[in-house]
């Protein structure tokens, strides 16, 4: 038997829930949630409970995220394969799609992430490596630092996953919770062709325990990561800061 305390609960069962729309702006309102990491659940507001919607077949899938686009919830697997589910208003159960994809690629990585840019269903995929705290004066402890990102696309039309090597003007940001997009330009300060990044892996990461949080900003262009300009890392380290999280305002 074992003791788990609530984020220990959530980080071994409940993978990510993505809702698709406002709880405070409509009362209709669906969710989706990786569970465990092979199920996927679906409940909507005024259900009595959460439905499995994997069946036999999709089992084996290792899924990773999952985000709502256009009134469609879309999960994304390890190995890149895309569970389409429609929750439109009278479907019970929700309808669900299983596309196989290919990728002449490969999928070599830690993290992946599922986002939607102009229009285009994104995957990340982010690379990490061992590295050592630098507690000064003590025993180092073995930690996990990210070392890249490879960016695909969904071609809609062969099913496949293809290489992207820039995101122009867009500017992307992942972490524990949901993923975004963004157009740099809206936005004073933010770089383009950029990944914004903060740790939402590691429990030896969890409140800075280990010395300093795993964020930056990655350059897609010549493959550089560099510090967040708002965090500065020598005055907030060992202070023992909970994860970092992205905030995306709902002015309602």
């Amino acid at each position: 038997l074992y003791a788990f305390n609530l984020r220990q609960m959530c980080n071994s069962f409940l993978g990510k829930v993505v809702v698709s729309a406002s709880p405070t702006l409509n009362d209709d309102f669906a969710a989706l949630a990786i569970v465990g990491q092979n199920n996927l659940a679906f409940c909507r507001n005024g259900y009595d409970s959460w439905i499995f919607l994997n069946g036999e077949e999709e089992e084996m899938n290792c899924w990773e995220d999952v985000v709502n686009y256009n009134g469609l919830f879309f999960a994304v697997s390890k190995g890149g394969t895309i569970a389409v589910c429609d929750a439109g208003e009278g479907c019970f159960p929700p309808r669900v799609s299983i596309i196989q994809t290919t990728t002449p690629f490969g999928f070599a990585g830690d993290i992946h992430y599922a986002v939607f840019s102009a229009g285009d269903m994104l995957l990340l995929i982010r690379v990490l490596d061992q590295d050592f705290s630098d507690h000064a004066g003590e025993e180092s402890d073995l930690v996990y630092r990210t070392v890249g990102f490879e960016v695909f696309k969904m071609n809609w039309g062969l099913l496949t996953w293809q290489r992207v090597e820039t995101l122009g003007e867009r500017v992307l940001f992942v972490g524990g919770n949901s993923s975004l997009s963004f157009c740099a330009s809206d936005f004073v300060g933010c770089s383009a062709d950029c990944i914004y990044f903060t740790d939402d892996y590691s429990e030896s990461n969890d409140d800075d325990a280990c010395g300093k949080h795993d964020l930056g900003v990655f350059r897609l262009r010549d493959k550089s990561i560099e510090p967040l300009p708002c965090f500065n890392q020598n005055s907030c380290s060992r202070l023992r800061w909970p994860l970092p999280i992205w905030v995306s305002p709902n002015p309602c």
